[in-house]
């Protein structure tokens, strides 16, 4: 029995070969996401902002500075908490349409 189950696996890159796997592996939405949070600009972004970081002093001023980063950092976030929350909230509705047809 062990053996039956056992050849019945097959290694992702065979999946993809027969084509068995295309549906899983061509997901760009997933790779657009994966991509960019790898992405050189994104990157450099975090190490920019660790060295402006590191170069402040401990000064009003300097506080000030990282008040209104911290105000422009919230922004960008919302704007990808919205994102999110579309990406869930198509999810969640296809996945209730499915399981209320029965369909899982």
């Amino acid at each position: 029995m062990a053996s039956s189950l056992i050849s019945e696996f097959h290694s992702a890159l065979d999946l993809i070969k027969t084509g068995k796997a295309v549906e899983l592996a061509d997901n760009y939405l997933r790779e657009l996401v994966a991509q960019f949070r790898i992405e050189r600009r994104v990157v450099k972004f975090h190490e920019d902002t660790t060295e402006a970081l590191n170069e402040l002093g401990s000064t009003l001023t300097d506080a000030e500075k990282i008040h209104d980063a911290i105000t422009e950092m919230s922004a960008l976030i919302e704007s990808f908490s919205k994102l999110k929350q579309k990406l869930e909230t198509r999810y969640d509705t296809i996945i209730e349409d499915h399981v209320s047809r029965g369909v899982t």
